[in-house]
């Protein structure tokens, strides 16, 4: 078809039909917005702003679009200098990438609007790399709606639909073209000036521009991991031993193992677990930090529970999106939203300043069931094919039957390679549990209650022991609406929408325990119930759901255990993190496990040897938290950094320098860094050949093989 239609089109007819395109592809992008804003004013309380607003700064993406177009039309006249006027290769050659180009302006604009209205940034060049990392770039299509169609799809067919034309409807849509470019540049100029500040400092902004810019800032971060993506197995181990590097001075000469542990792994469960350990002098050797500005060196005791005499079933509830000022009733202080988990906090161990080490979700769930840091960079370790970390899965004896179900998908932003290479034997995601039912919304997860009709099968049908894991999703963003009956908090904010759904996961949680009652489990089984990161609702600007932002309310997270006969009542009131909790959870078990491995501490002991916390955030901030309430957030690409002081300013209100107090805090988390993605790349590779780890032994129970199951 291009032969046949390339002979009509001159360089410069290019040039206007590629104007065309981009002015409908500006146009729609600019209704987008504006039917964006008038369908989530009152949600994102910015009612009362007029639609005219959507053209805010449409003057400069018109100039963007002209001087795109000219660079077009110069190609094209140099290219035909170059190879003459007889060759149609080059008119083809350009039809195929203006239709190329708009597709992927288009999508850029419906990514820009998407993301304009869910996180209050727009589409920047590591989101773009995030969609792909996560595993979710084919599953984006959950997004796409009329405008996404018209953004995409609109613009290369006005390109291609121009071949046919004369020469007389030629100049009128060159005209046509150059009237709407004029009047939309017009439009950007009358409403130019300070935005509300309801809305993102990116609304007006050029989506292409935006990105290409955010991209110029942008610094790969990636060069020292190991990009070997290959995990064939007829590729042999390399010949040498382990370690993160050399000029790490946390690791020094081959150190005997800790007496006071068994590090066997998983499948030796010889012993009785202790009631009482010995103190344990601190050794430099493994992954975690021996710096004494980050972990004191006195040794500590371990008090554990007493030998049960069985195996212990686990269950644990992963809550996505669960913020604990919200769980906690701030919102709604008379009315909390979350009482089950209360109730069941108040029978056992509650953290009550746990942390996400992360806000996105995918690098969250790697440090709850590794006990390790996520690595701090931009490129998603977690995700990764070639993740063979232990996890909890890895230590648990063989007699375990292990699986795990969520209404997500588990191609989407979901480490799905580190689990299965860690020992989990099944997992039911979106595609897989039998459930035809969708919520709505974004069309990334299955119903909640019906999916969790599907976990209780399979608890019903599990051979003890067992650990189950069940992965919510029902408090992402865009908070579904799941109708009338789960809705005791009646507003129309977003808050109230995510108040609905953390009263209906909470529902869902007591159906979980209550069938393991029934099934006359509970007693035999421990419950960890934790969030995988906080959520945000513009406590700061431009602050909106998780990902976009590392301040307390985007990291704070629930955590509880429960089991009677292993966690008498208690409030930890120091800072926990996700990695203390497979440790801990390891030691109620009676596990032996090489704690070396591991960056977490046990809390069964009177408290933490760590004092400082680490953080890494999706938007490329490297933070560090205090247990005296300093917390610093280092931007990496940019190099600046922020203080507070949580014991002061809990709120985060007052923007602090690093300097002073902070600045030995701002050393340590750029110092963390680049140890992190070193040692943790060291420690993966010597797991991925089964290989002792700086003379450390790995547990057993690697190369699990689960896979997706479809039901029959």
């Amino acid at each position: 078809m291009l032969h046949r239609l390339s002979p009509r089109i001159s360089p410069s007819g290019l040039a206007w039909q590629a104007l065309a395109g981009a002015v409908v592809l500006t146009l729609v992008h600019r209704l987008h917005l504006g039917w964006h804003l008038q369908r989530s004013a009152a949600r994102y309380g910015a009612d009362g702003i007029p639609l005219w607003v959507a053209w805010h700064a449409s003057h400069v993406e018109v100039a963007v679009t002209l001087v795109a177009v000219a660079a077009v039309g110069a190609l094209g006249w140099l290219l035909r200098r170059a190879v003459g006027p007889g060759p149609q290769w080059p008119r083809q050659v350009g039809i195929g990438l203006g239709c190329l180009a708009l597709a992927l302006a288009g999508l850029a604009a419906a990514g820009h609007v998407r993301l304009l209205f869910a996180l209050h940034a727009g589409l920047t060049w590591s989101a773009v790399l995030e969609a792909f990392e996560g595993g979710g770039a084919a599953d984006l299509t959950g997004f796409v709606g009329a405008f996404e169609l018209a953004q995409v799809l609109g613009p290369p067919v006005v390109f291609v639909a121009g071949t046919w034309a004369g020469r007389h409807a030629a100049r009128a849509r060159a005209v046509a073209s150059l009237g709407l470019a004029g009047a939309m540049a017009a439009a950007g100029v009358v409403v130019a000036g300070p935005l509300p500040p309801s809305l993102s400092a990116d609304f007006g902004a050029t989506p292409i521009a935006f990105v290409l810019v955010d991209r110029w800032h942008f610094h790969g971060d990636d060069d020292d991991d190991d990009d070997d993506d290959d995990d064939d197995a007829a590729t042999a181990p390399p010949e040498r031993s382990f370690a993160a590097t050399a000029s790490d001075p946390t690791h020094g000469e081959a150190l005997a193992p800790d007496p006071t542990r068994n590090a066997a792994g998983a499948g030796d469960s010889s012993g009785p677990p202790t009631t009482k350990s010995e103190p344990r002098a601190p050794v430099g050797r493994g992954m975690r930090w021996h710096d004494v500005r980050v972990a004191d060196p006195a040794a500590l005791p371990r008090v554990l529970p007493p030998a049960a005499g069985r195996a212990w079933n686990i269950v644990w509830v992963v809550l996505e999106s669960t913020g604990t000022r919200y769980v906690e009733g701030e919102t709604f202080p008379n009315k909390p939203p979350m009482p089950y988990l209360q109730a069941l906090a108040a029978q056992g161990w509650w953290l009550g300043r746990h942390h996400s080490p992360s806000n996105s979700s995918a690098t969250s769930l790697f440090s709850q069931f590794s006990g390790l840091y996520p690595s701090p960079t931009q490129r998603m370790f977690a995700t990764r094919a070639d993740v063979h970390v232990p996890a909890l899965f890895s230590w648990l004896p063989a007699a375990y039957e292990r699986f795990l179900v969520t209404p997500g998908k588990l191609t989407y932003f979901f480490p799905q390679a580190f689990l299965r290479h860690s020992g989990l034997d099944a997992m039911w995601g979106f595609h897989e549990v039998p459930v035809a039912k969708n919520p709505g919304g974004e069309g990334l997860s299955k119903d909640e209650p019906a999916v969790v009709d599907f976990f209780l099968t399979k608890l019903r049908a599990a051979r003890p022991p067992f650990a189950a894991v069940y992965y919510s999703y029902v408090a992402h963003w865009e908070y579904t609406d799941y109708g009338p009956a789960w809705r005791p908090y009646g507003g129309g904010r977003l808050i109230d929408h995510y108040h609905n759904n953390l009263w209906l996961l909470d529902r869902q949680i007591e159906r979980i325990v209550e069938t393991l009652r029934g099934l006359g489990l509970l007693q035999t089984t421990l419950l960890v119930l934790a969030g995988d990161h906080g959520e945000a609702f513009g406590q700061h600007a431009q602050n909106w759901a998780h990902a976009r932002g590392s301040y307390e309310e985007n990291l704070q997270t629930p955590a509880v255990l429960w089991q009677p006969a292993l966690f008498a009542p208690r409030r930890w009131d120091e800072v926990t993190s996700h990695i203390d909790l497979l440790p801990t959870v390891l030691d109620a078990l009676g596990l032996p496990y090489e704690e070396r491995l591991l960056q977490g501490e046990s809390l069964f002991q009177p408290r933490l040897r760590r004092m400082v916390h680490f953080t890494w955030g999706n938007e490329g901030t490297l933070g560090a938290l205090h247990g005296d309430g300093r917390k610093v957030l280092v931007d990496v690409a940019g190099g600046s950094c922020r203080a507070f002081d949580l014991a002061a300013d809990p709120r985060e209100r007052r923007e602090l320098g690093c300097n002073g107090r902070f600045a030995e805090l701002a050393e340590l988390a750029r110092a963390h860094r680049e140890r992190q993605r070193r040692v943790l790349a060291a420690y993966n590779e010597a797991a991925r050949w089964g290989q002792a780890f700086e003379g450390l032994r790995q547990p057993v129970g690697l190369a699990g093989a689960a896979t997706p199951v479809t039901e029959p």
